[in-house]
């Protein structure tokens, strides 16, 4: 997906509700209690014990076009961030500001 594309999904998600399923609120509520530092898919699971369907919750990150459903993946949607960790290899994913607002207002 390209970059101006993912621009305009993170502003449509910022204007629109940001609901969040239950699955959605404890992968966020994860990612906010491990910081910038982040977790991976693994540290995911077993923080949040939700064993598989990551690519549909997180948005596929192997894939170039973030997989088929990546509008209403995470990070499809703004709400998280996903990199390359240089040492480790791994992909850690961390939450966005657009994340944490959603979170706060799933909380309400």
């Amino acid at each position: 997906m390209a970059k101006k594309e993912v621009e305009a999904t993170v502003a449509k998600a910022e204007k629109g509700p940001m609901d969040l399923t239950e699955v959605e609120a404890r992968t966020l509520t994860a990612l906010d209690k491990a910081g910038q530092k982040g977790l991976t898919r693994g540290e995911l699971a077993t923080k949040t014990d939700i064993k598989k369907g990551w690519a549909r919750i997180l948005g596929a990150a192997s894939k170039e076009d973030g997989g088929g459903n990546w509008d209403k993946s995470l990070e499809g949607r703004g709400l998280v961030k996903q990199a390359v960790n240089e040492e480790s290899r791994a992909m850690t994913i961390t939450i966005t500001a657009l994340g944490k607002k959603a979170l706060a207002k799933h909380g309400k």
